[in-house]
Order: C-alpha cells, then structure tokens, then sequence
C-alpha cells in the first residue's frame, strides 16, 4: 500500500455502494477501478483482491508481449525471448504486486496493440470495430496510453486510403469522443493543476525545460547503464534495434510502429521519472520486444553461422539463458527487500476492521487507507482538530501510522493530536524482517485518546 492505490479501491468501492467520495476530488484515470469494481462485486471489497488482481494481469501481460512480438516478427523463437526477458524486469516484478494501475494498464494496452497488429491488415468494419474498442478501453487506465494512438492511427492509413470511406470515419469520431471526458479530467490534472501547483509552493514544474533535460539524462543513463537490468541487457536491446531494419519478416510499416511507439514511451515519462522506476514499465514493453529481437539476431546470425551442430546450436541457447538467468538474479532480488512501513499498511485495514469496535472512530491523517476497502468509521486529523470534535463519552482512536512517522510524511498534526490529548494503546500492530545486522521492527498503534490537557 503506497498512496493512490487506497484512491483507486475507494473510487471502486463508492461505485457499487454509491457512498460520497472521501476526498476533494477524483482526478486520476477512472479504468483501473472500473475494473476492479466487478472483482470487488464478485469476491467482496477487499484490498487483497486489489493486490491479487494487479498481479495476475501483471503475469498475463507477458502472453500479451508474447503475442505482440509474434504478430509483429512472425518467429514464435523471437516471440519467446521478448517474453521471458520482459519477465525478468525486476520494475515489472515488483510492481506487479502493487494495486498501483501500472499493470493493468499495461496489460490492457499492449492486448490492444497486439490485436491492432494482427488486424490492421483487415479492412472491414467489425475488424475496426474492435481495434478501436480494446484502444478505447486501454487508454482509460492511464494517461501515457493516449499517446499510443498515434502509432495506431499511422497503422491504420499507411499506405492505406480503404479506410477512409464514410462508415470507418464514422466510427473513428465516435471512439474520439467516447475517450475525450477522461482526457480532458487527467489532462487538467497531470499538466494544468500540476503546474499551478509548482507556481503557488514556488517549486520547479515536472514541465519546466531544466527539470526536463535533467530527468531525461538520468533516464538514458539508467536504461543503458546498469539500473533495472544487466549491461547485457542494453547490447542486445541495441543490436534488436539494428536488426529490425535488417529483419525481412517484419513489415516496414511494424519497424516504424516500434520506433514511433518507443520514442512516445519514453518521451512521456520525462516529467516523470524522478518520482519513481514505475514509471518506465511501459518502455520496458518495448525495449523487451527490441531484446528479444536482438537474441534471435545473435543466435541465427553469429552462432549459426559459425557452430553449424544442430546439438550444440541448443547447447548454446541454454547457455544463454542460463547466463541471462545469473545476471538478472540480482536485480530480481531486490525485489525481495520489503518496505516495512508500506507492508505493514496494506495488513492493517483487513485487520483493523475485525477488531476495532464499530462503535469507535479512527482519527487518521490518510482516512482513505480506511474507507477505501472497510466500513470503520474515520475523521482526517485536521478535521477533528479544527472542529474539536473530543468528547470523553466516545471511542475515539488516533492512529499513528507512516503519515505521522516520517516514512511518508511527518504531519503536525499527529504531533499537535500527541501533545494536546492523554492517549494510552489500545491496538498495536507490528512486522518484522530478518536482516544480515538484525531483526528490523515496525509497529504503527491505535492510541486511544482518554482527556485532553
């Protein structure tokens, strides 16, 4: 549990219960919690279906790469490499355990660009009908997947003028419109808002030129040197970009479709890769797909030509894989090291709402961590200071959590709530983790506020 994934499971929830939203607005991409709504109608409103949902599509988006790399290279050989490459990115692998929208995004867009692939070469209207229906869907989830009609669209008329006739047209202005209201609400909110915000605190815009060429320079540095995946990586990454002009079994159109789908998937996450590597997992689709080609090249051109043993070439390709294995294995395992604070988070609400009493009311700086998957009743710290809503006969209960710690954030108001009320513990949650140096503890408590001085 980080930040926006409560966001997502409350906008999910109030859809089936049809309760107020609790905070001052919903302006994040409304897909990824459509979706998990009929989960939450079919298994209950829990955030562990959230986190069980992420990942299972996080695991079928590597058929979906599979797919692609088929559809496009023809070689179900380069397909397999794309895929198990994109399997091993340790980005992928720990965020797909995550309810963040990353990986049903991902899912959803790259399902759609592999059936736009498969058929663009169709010309007839149900064909159309349903690129345009799976685009329509994937660019609900987040607001980069926008972006990636432009590739399809290029698809679609290169060389092509059959589409261009009143019907096709028809549909084209109507897929247009059925995407613009979400559009215009992440477009006001990622770009309009977020720069008025950096003007009023004073602070450098994720648009701002300098923060721009910083944060793309940092980018490049980590796709090529060492952050997410081994050099060995970037080399082949870099020979499949070569031999993808070479490669006779792919369609120029293609080659031009991955270029242009690369750069836009790089190109978008310049404001924004400071904030975090989740932000890259849409380029490593790509960048998988550019790898696998590059294996292929290795072994169909290098070691082809010079062990002609059938036997051996096999030999070879284990060897490779194995060797891929080794070097990935550090990185995957990072994904291992668990955030204490965030782990601890995501058990609490389960937990909290079998054992705080539905009569008390949890006084939280993160309410939402609550209301997005329980019924415990809960007031934001600010709330319930400037109102001094104490009162003696209540069950009120100050949860002290990684808003209050620091871990998150260090909010006065869990220190003015400690200092103002005499509290005692009432519930105490921990989780521990084994460390070459010791034992790691982290506990965050309900404390029960008694009088106030």
């Amino acid at each position: 549990m980080y930040v926006d994934e409560p966001m997502y499971m409350e906008q999910a929830k109030i859809m089936i219960t049809h309760e107020d939203y609790s905070q001052k607005t919903y302006a994040k991409s409304i897909g990824w919690p459509f979706f998990m709504k009929w989960f939450f109608i079919t298994f209950g409103i829990n955030n562990w279906i959230a986190l069980y949902l992420s990942s299972i599509l996080g695991g079928l988006t590597v058929v979906n790469v599979f797919l692609l790399a088929y559809v496009l290279f023809k070689k179900e050989n380069i397909a397999l490499w794309s895929s198990f490459l994109f399997s091993l990115i340790s980005t992928h692998i720990s965020w797909a355990v995550s309810a963040e929208n990353h990986m049903s995004s991902l899912f959803f867009l790259s399902l759609s660009l592999w059936i736009c692939c498969l058929y663009i070469k169709e010309y007839k209207l149900k064909e159309l009908l349903l690129l345009l229906s799976g685009l329509a869907f994937a660019v609900q989830f987040r607001p980069e997947n926008y972006l990636f009609i432009l590739p399809v669209f290029y698809l679609l008329i290169y060389k092509n003028k059959k589409y261009f006739n009143i019907k096709n047209i028809a549909l084209i202005l109507i897929f247009l419109i059925l995407i613009i209201p979400n559009f215009v609400r992440i477009y006001s909110f990622q770009v309009i808002e977020s720069h008025q915000d950096a003007l009023e605190k004073n602070v450098q815009s994720e648009w701002n030129p300098n923060f721009l060429i910083k944060n793309s320079k940092e980018l490049f540095r980590n796709i090529f040197l060492n952050y997410a995946h081994p050099f060995v990586f970037s080399f082949i990454l870099l020979l499949g970009i070569y031999y993808s002009f070479l490669y006779n079994k792919i369609k120029r159109k293609h080659v031009y479709f991955l270029i242009f789908s690369s750069i836009i998937s790089v190109i978008w996450i310049f404001p924004y890769y400071f904030y975090g590597n989740r932000f890259i997992i849409t380029t490593y689709l790509f960048l998988s797909l550019y790898a696998g080609l590059g294996v292929y090249f290795v072994l169909n051109r290098i070691v082809t030509g010079l062990i002609k043993n059938k036997k051996h070439q096999k030999q070879i390709a284990i060897l490779i894989t194995t060797l891929l294995l080794l070097l990935f294995f550090p990185y995957i395992s990072r994904t291992n090291d668990l955030w204490l604070p965030h782990a601890l988070e995501t058990k609490i609400p389960e937990l909290a709402e079998k054992e705080v009493p539905k009569e008390c009311i949890v006084i939280s700086e993160w309410p939402v961590i609550f209301l997005s998957t329980t019924n415990i009743q809960v007031l934001k710290t600010q709330n319930f200071l400037d109102n001094n809503l104490f009162n003696s006969k209540k069950c009120l209960l100050f949860f002290e959590d990684m808003f209050c710690d620091g871990t998150f954030d260090r909010s006065p108001n869990c220190q003015r709530i400690k200092k103002e009320y005499k509290t005692i513990p009432f519930l105490t949650y921990n989780i521990t983790k084994e460390e070459k140096d010791g034992v790691l503890k982290k506990e965050y408590i309900f404390h029960k506020l008694i009088e106030k001085y």
